[in-house]
């Protein structure tokens, strides 16, 4: 009976510790789920087109498409972004102080719930009401600071609501009309990324061309095209838009480097790196399909760069470094292109690229015969994207691999991946 008691009590202290360790973070995604849904339902219903919803930051582990709106869920859930557009001007401001204001009160409204709960189980003796303690000093800190000026990510985007809130008060009504074309072409671009991250290849098709012609010194229309005629096998198609893509990435570098006065900066040197990184990046993973030794080293010179590591490299880095690996494993050099896409897929960077190299992963161990490990990046690469289709013809390429690998090891053939 002593032993039982024993027993009992130090079951009941881990579990109040363990509630003190976990529910601050629990605590905190709770929080940012309710500010952003907050936000996006509240922009609904003030006629915003909710394009989508992003929650926390780093490598994305799943994402979903709830009606046209895209919601990923990253790895630390801390904070959030849900990026609207408006059709029209009619009390812009009114609607958008509305739904900057909705995340704010969700964490005053959380906070008083949490509150009011912790009030009705004050009287109780168990201990495993001890995670009430820190959810609620976390609940009413993340309240106040949901209306401070504070930045929670080195993102320009990320902004506090506050700010946004002040920002819009102050906007007269050129910034609006100026918002609201911008918004709209930024929805064009939303809409073809939709059809095409859904499978949807000959609706995307439809939408790049009409880009091509409606937006022509938009040089990411023709950069979009590519990936469709890519998918399609139009090859004469593909080369003429990622010449086209290219020429427009000079022009718009060299109207960057004659408007830019002094030193840039820090996002305008950030935004000229893409600018000229991505054009590169995307001929060599074109470059890689033709599979000849002229075409891999080609592709091979156009991703080099200098060494970044960490999670935090730019977008820049990580689709390069991505790129990268996949040459060295078409090159035969498999342990470099692993490391390369390692370093790449510990990164944050959009959720269909993560699947993509997560694909690729699959392939690297799929040339060392290491099934498992290729099999574990394939489930990753379906659960972060199943309808890419840039998916099927990767898979297929894993499947050879390990069928080759089986084959030269003398092992019964294993079944094939779907």
């Amino acid at each position: 009976m002593l032993a039982t008691s024993f027993l009992a009590g130090l079951f009941d202290v881990v579990v109040a510790i363990g509630g003190y360790l976990v529910a601050p973070a629990v605590t905190v995604a709770v929080i940012v789920v309710l500010h952003e849904a907050a936000h996006a339902i509240v922009g609904r219903l003030v006629g915003f087109r909710i394009l989508s919803i992003e929650l926390g930051k780093g490598p994305v582990w799943c994402a979903f498409w709830l009606g046209s709106a895209l919601v990923t869920w990253s790895r630390w859930p801390d904070h959030g972004l849900v990026r609207v557009v408006a059709s029209s001007g009619c009390l812009f401001r009114t609607r958008s102080i509305l739904f900057f204001l909705a995340g704010p009160l969700a964490n005053v409204a959380f906070a008083v719930g949490i509150w009011s709960l912790a009030g009705t189980l004050r009287e109780t003796t168990d201990p495993k009401m001890a995670f009430l303690v820190p959810t609620v000093v976390i609940a009413w800190a993340m309240a106040v600071v949901g209306f401070l000026p504070v930045r929670m990510s080195r993102q320009p985007e990320y902004v506090a609501d506050v700010v946004q809130v002040w920002r819009t008060l102050r906007t007269n009504a050129a910034a609006i009309t100026a918002w609201l074309e911008a918004a709209r072409r930024f929805a064009e671009h939303h809409d073809f990324w939709r059809a095409f991250l859904r499978g949807r290849v000959e609706e995307a098709s439809q939408l790049a061309e009409a880009g091509i012609a409606a937006h022509p010194e938009d040089w990411a229309w023709p950069a979009n095209g590519t990936l469709v005629a890519f998918v399609r096998g139009d090859t004469d198609r593909l080369v003429a838009l990622q010449a086209s893509f290219e020429a427009g990435a000079a022009a718009a570098v060299e109207r960057m480097d004659r408007q830019s006065k002094g030193k840039p900066s820090r996002n305008e040197a950030a935004l000229r790196r893409q600018i000229v990184t991505w054009p590169r990046v995307n001929r060599a993973f074109f470059l890689v399909h033709e599979g000849t030794p002229a075409a891999l080293a080609e592709a091979l010179r156009l991703t080099e760069g200098p060494a970044t590591h960490g999670p935090t490299r730019s977008a820049e880095h990580v689709a390069r470094s991505r790129t990268r690996g996949l040459v060295l494993l078409h090159m035969g050099k498999v342990g470099e292109g692993i490391r390369e896409l390692r370093a790449a897929i510990a990164s944050s960077e959009p959720y269909w690229l993560r699947a993509l190299g997560a694909a690729y992963l699959a392939y690297g161990y799929a040339l060392q015969g290491d099934e498992r490990a290729a099999r574990r990046y394939v489930r990753m690469s379906k659960r972060l994207h199943r309808e890419s289709p840039l998916l099927p013809a990767r898979l297929r390429l894993v499947d050879e691999a390990l069928q080759r690998a089986q084959r030269a090891t003398g092992r019964a053939p294993s079944p094939a991946i779907r």
